[in-house]
């Protein structure tokens, strides 16, 4: 299963920049959105006076943790399909939040798009890869401008399957996410391994060894993993 990203640029702590790479979307969501699989709902009051607070908004909402990615992002960003589909939902209903559901029955998956401003789609449209169907915000149980992007495995019909698995049948998204231009995650990996960011040994780690040995470790590291990438890129 093979979907593309659906946003092209994120926005984090008030700057807006371009994403390109698993990596930058990787790294838009450890610093202000939010990953599969967990639970940083905080209290459910919080989001309607008529739920506890001992409780997070997902317990409330009878799900395990988060089931989907949050990408932070401007209000109005432009959201694009994932997949080639048909539009099997659309939400107008600004307090739940405005959603789109796109559905690929070639790959046999739902496509989930919510918290939009504006929806662009309408129910049973057909789209294609890269259509820009809707712009985000932050409708619904939201405290901040970002798109909740969700995945779930239907079967031959539509169907959402393993609806029981604690997220309503969803999965992370992001093994399964691919950009634009393939070679593009490779060449960003050549460039940071060639700038140090992938470095694990580290200076801290090396600070009671003595300097022969810190080199020595940190060159035969950065030789493994420049032919890690000079491999992908001869394939």
């Amino acid at each position: 299963m093979i979907i593309y990203s659906p946003l092209k640029e994120v926005n984090i702590w008030g700057w807006t920049k371009p994403l390109e790479s698993l990596q930058d979307l990787k790294s838009a969501i450890s610093k202000s959105g939010q990953p599969f699989g967990v639970d940083q709902s905080g209290p459910a009051c919080e989001f309607r006076t008529d739920w506890p607070c001992d409780k997070t908004m997902y317990q409330m909402m009878g799900i395990s943790a988060h089931n989907g990615i949050d990408i932070p992002c401007a209000n109005g960003t432009k959201v694009y399909a994932s997949t080639d589909g048909v539009v099997v939902e659309v939400s107008n209903d600004v307090s739940a939040g405005l959603g789109v559901v796109i559905w690929d029955k070639i790959q046999k998956c739902k496509t989930v798009y919510w918290h939009n401003k504006e929806n662009l789609v309408s129910l049973n449209q057909v789209v294609k890869r890269g259509e820009v169907i809707a712009y985000a915000d932050n409708t619904g149980y939201s405290k901040g401008n970002h798109l909740h992007f969700m995945l779930k495995e239907t079967d031959e019909v539509g169907n959402t399957v393993n609806k029981d698995n604690g997220y309503f049948g969803a999965i992370d998204p992001i093994p399964h996410i691919r950009f634009e231009n393939s070679m593009s995650e490779t060449l960003v990996k050549a460039r940071q391994v060639c700038e140090g960011y992938l470095d694990p040994a580290g200076q801290i780690y090396w600070a009671d060894k003595d300097e022969k040995s810190y080199w020595i470790a940190r060159l035969t590291d950065k030789i493994r993993q420049l032919q890690e990438v000079l491999s992908e890129l001869q394939k």
